[in-house]
């Protein structure tokens, strides 16, 4: 595969649980995991006439969505009161292949609202919203590594690189 589709896993550890692990949640119901970054709002300063002396755009934000069932005898997977997620958590979303790209965001705050229909049950909608972390990019798209199993994973990411600003080509680059 060369996209980052099909059936990702997505991996937390609570940032307040002292001793978190990391878990690798339920799959997500089909075609419901979402990440998508927002832009940010634009300012512009303006002279009388309307003219735009100066502009500027502020930093966007983050979110990560996705809907699960809770299955017969099943659990939520966050715990909180109401639709609060508790703790805030650092996720990793591993494609189906991984190889692919994924992503990293070290700190979200979230919430989960439950719904029934007769089409799938019981389902909830998870929505994860990047937080600032002190030193921290608020994401990171990359490839993501996973070693370990459930109780024991280690998981880490390496970055895409950017273009370069002079215009050279990267190694990364593909060549015509």
């Amino acid at each position: 595969m060369i996209l980052s589709w099909g059936k990702p896993k997505i991996f937390v550890r609570s940032l307040d649980a002292i001793g978190a692990i990391w878990r690798l949640l339920v799959t997500p119901k089909e075609d419901t995991t979402n990440f998508e970054e927002s832009e940010g709002d634009e300012l512009e300063a303006k002279e009388e006439g309307g003219d735009v002396v100066d502009s500027m755009v502020k930093n966007g934000g983050a979110t990560l969505t996705f809907d699960e069932f809770i299955k017969k005898g099943g659990k939520q997977q966050f715990a909180g009161k109401g639709s609060k997620i508790k703790d805030q958590y650092e996720v990793y979303v591993q494609p189906e292949d991984p190889e692919a790209l994924g992503v990293y965001i070290p700190r979200v705050s979230g919430k989960q609202v439950t719904k029934m229909t007769a089409a799938d049950g019981i389902t909830q909608t998870i929505t994860l919203k990047a937080i600032k972390d002190a030193g921290k990019d608020l994401f990171t798209v990359g490839t993501v590594t996973v070693t370990g199993t459930a109780g024991t994973y280690a998981l880490s990411i390496e970055p895409i690189e950017a273009e370069s600003e002079t215009g050279e080509e990267s190694e990364s680059t593909p060549q015509a």
